[in-house]
């Protein structure tokens, strides 16, 4: 087994996982639960990842992921930029709506637009907006009543009424 370039980044993430765990754990339980759980769960994936990088085989072709943005010859440097700027104009556009508009809108409004300017369903696309704001209206509103940052533009006032409970 010999250590490879390509895992710094599974490193970097499992060192983190532990030492949140070890912070998360001088902190009372009620507090900690969720850092316990999630960060636990995470550095235990990513020591199994770490182990199966470690055990891969340096001969054998490794396969793309979901994730990889395919660049062949014929694309050259301008195409990948190009792709990689609509990547992140979506993420800035996603960051300036939360930013905007809330959680609430943004999130459920990024979840449906982008898979239908991509080229996705429309009917998948909005089951998937609508699944998000469940999530977050119910998870972490209902659920664990987490506090919101006030959007700079309040979209709905009946939404805003549901959001702060008045």
């Amino acid at each position: 087994m010999k250590f490879k370039k390509h895992m710094i980044f599974t490193l970097v993430l499992f060192v983190a996982f532990i030492l949140a765990v070890i912070e998360a754990s001088t902190w009372p339980l009620r507090a900690s639960i969720l850092v316990l759980v999630l960060g636990g769960a995470g550095a235990v994936l990513l020591a199994i990842q770490a182990f199966l990088e470690l055990r891969r085989d340096p001969n054998e072709s490794q396969g793309q992921s979901g994730m990889d943005i395919v660049v062949d010859e014929s694309e050259k440097n301008k195409e990948a930029k190009k792709r990689s700027l609509i990547i992140w104009a979506w993420l800035l556009g996603l960051t300036l709506g939360i930013w905007l508009f809330g959680f609430f809108v943004a999130i459920p409004i990024f979840a449906f637009a982008y898979p239908v300017v991509h080229k996705g369903r429309w009917f998948t696309s909005l089951v998937i907006a609508i699944v998000c704001f469940a999530l977050l209206y119910g998870l972490f509103e209902f659920v664990m009543h987490l506090p919101w940052p006030d959007p700079k533009i309040p979209p709905f006032p009946w939404l805003q009424n549901i959001i702060t409970g008045r």
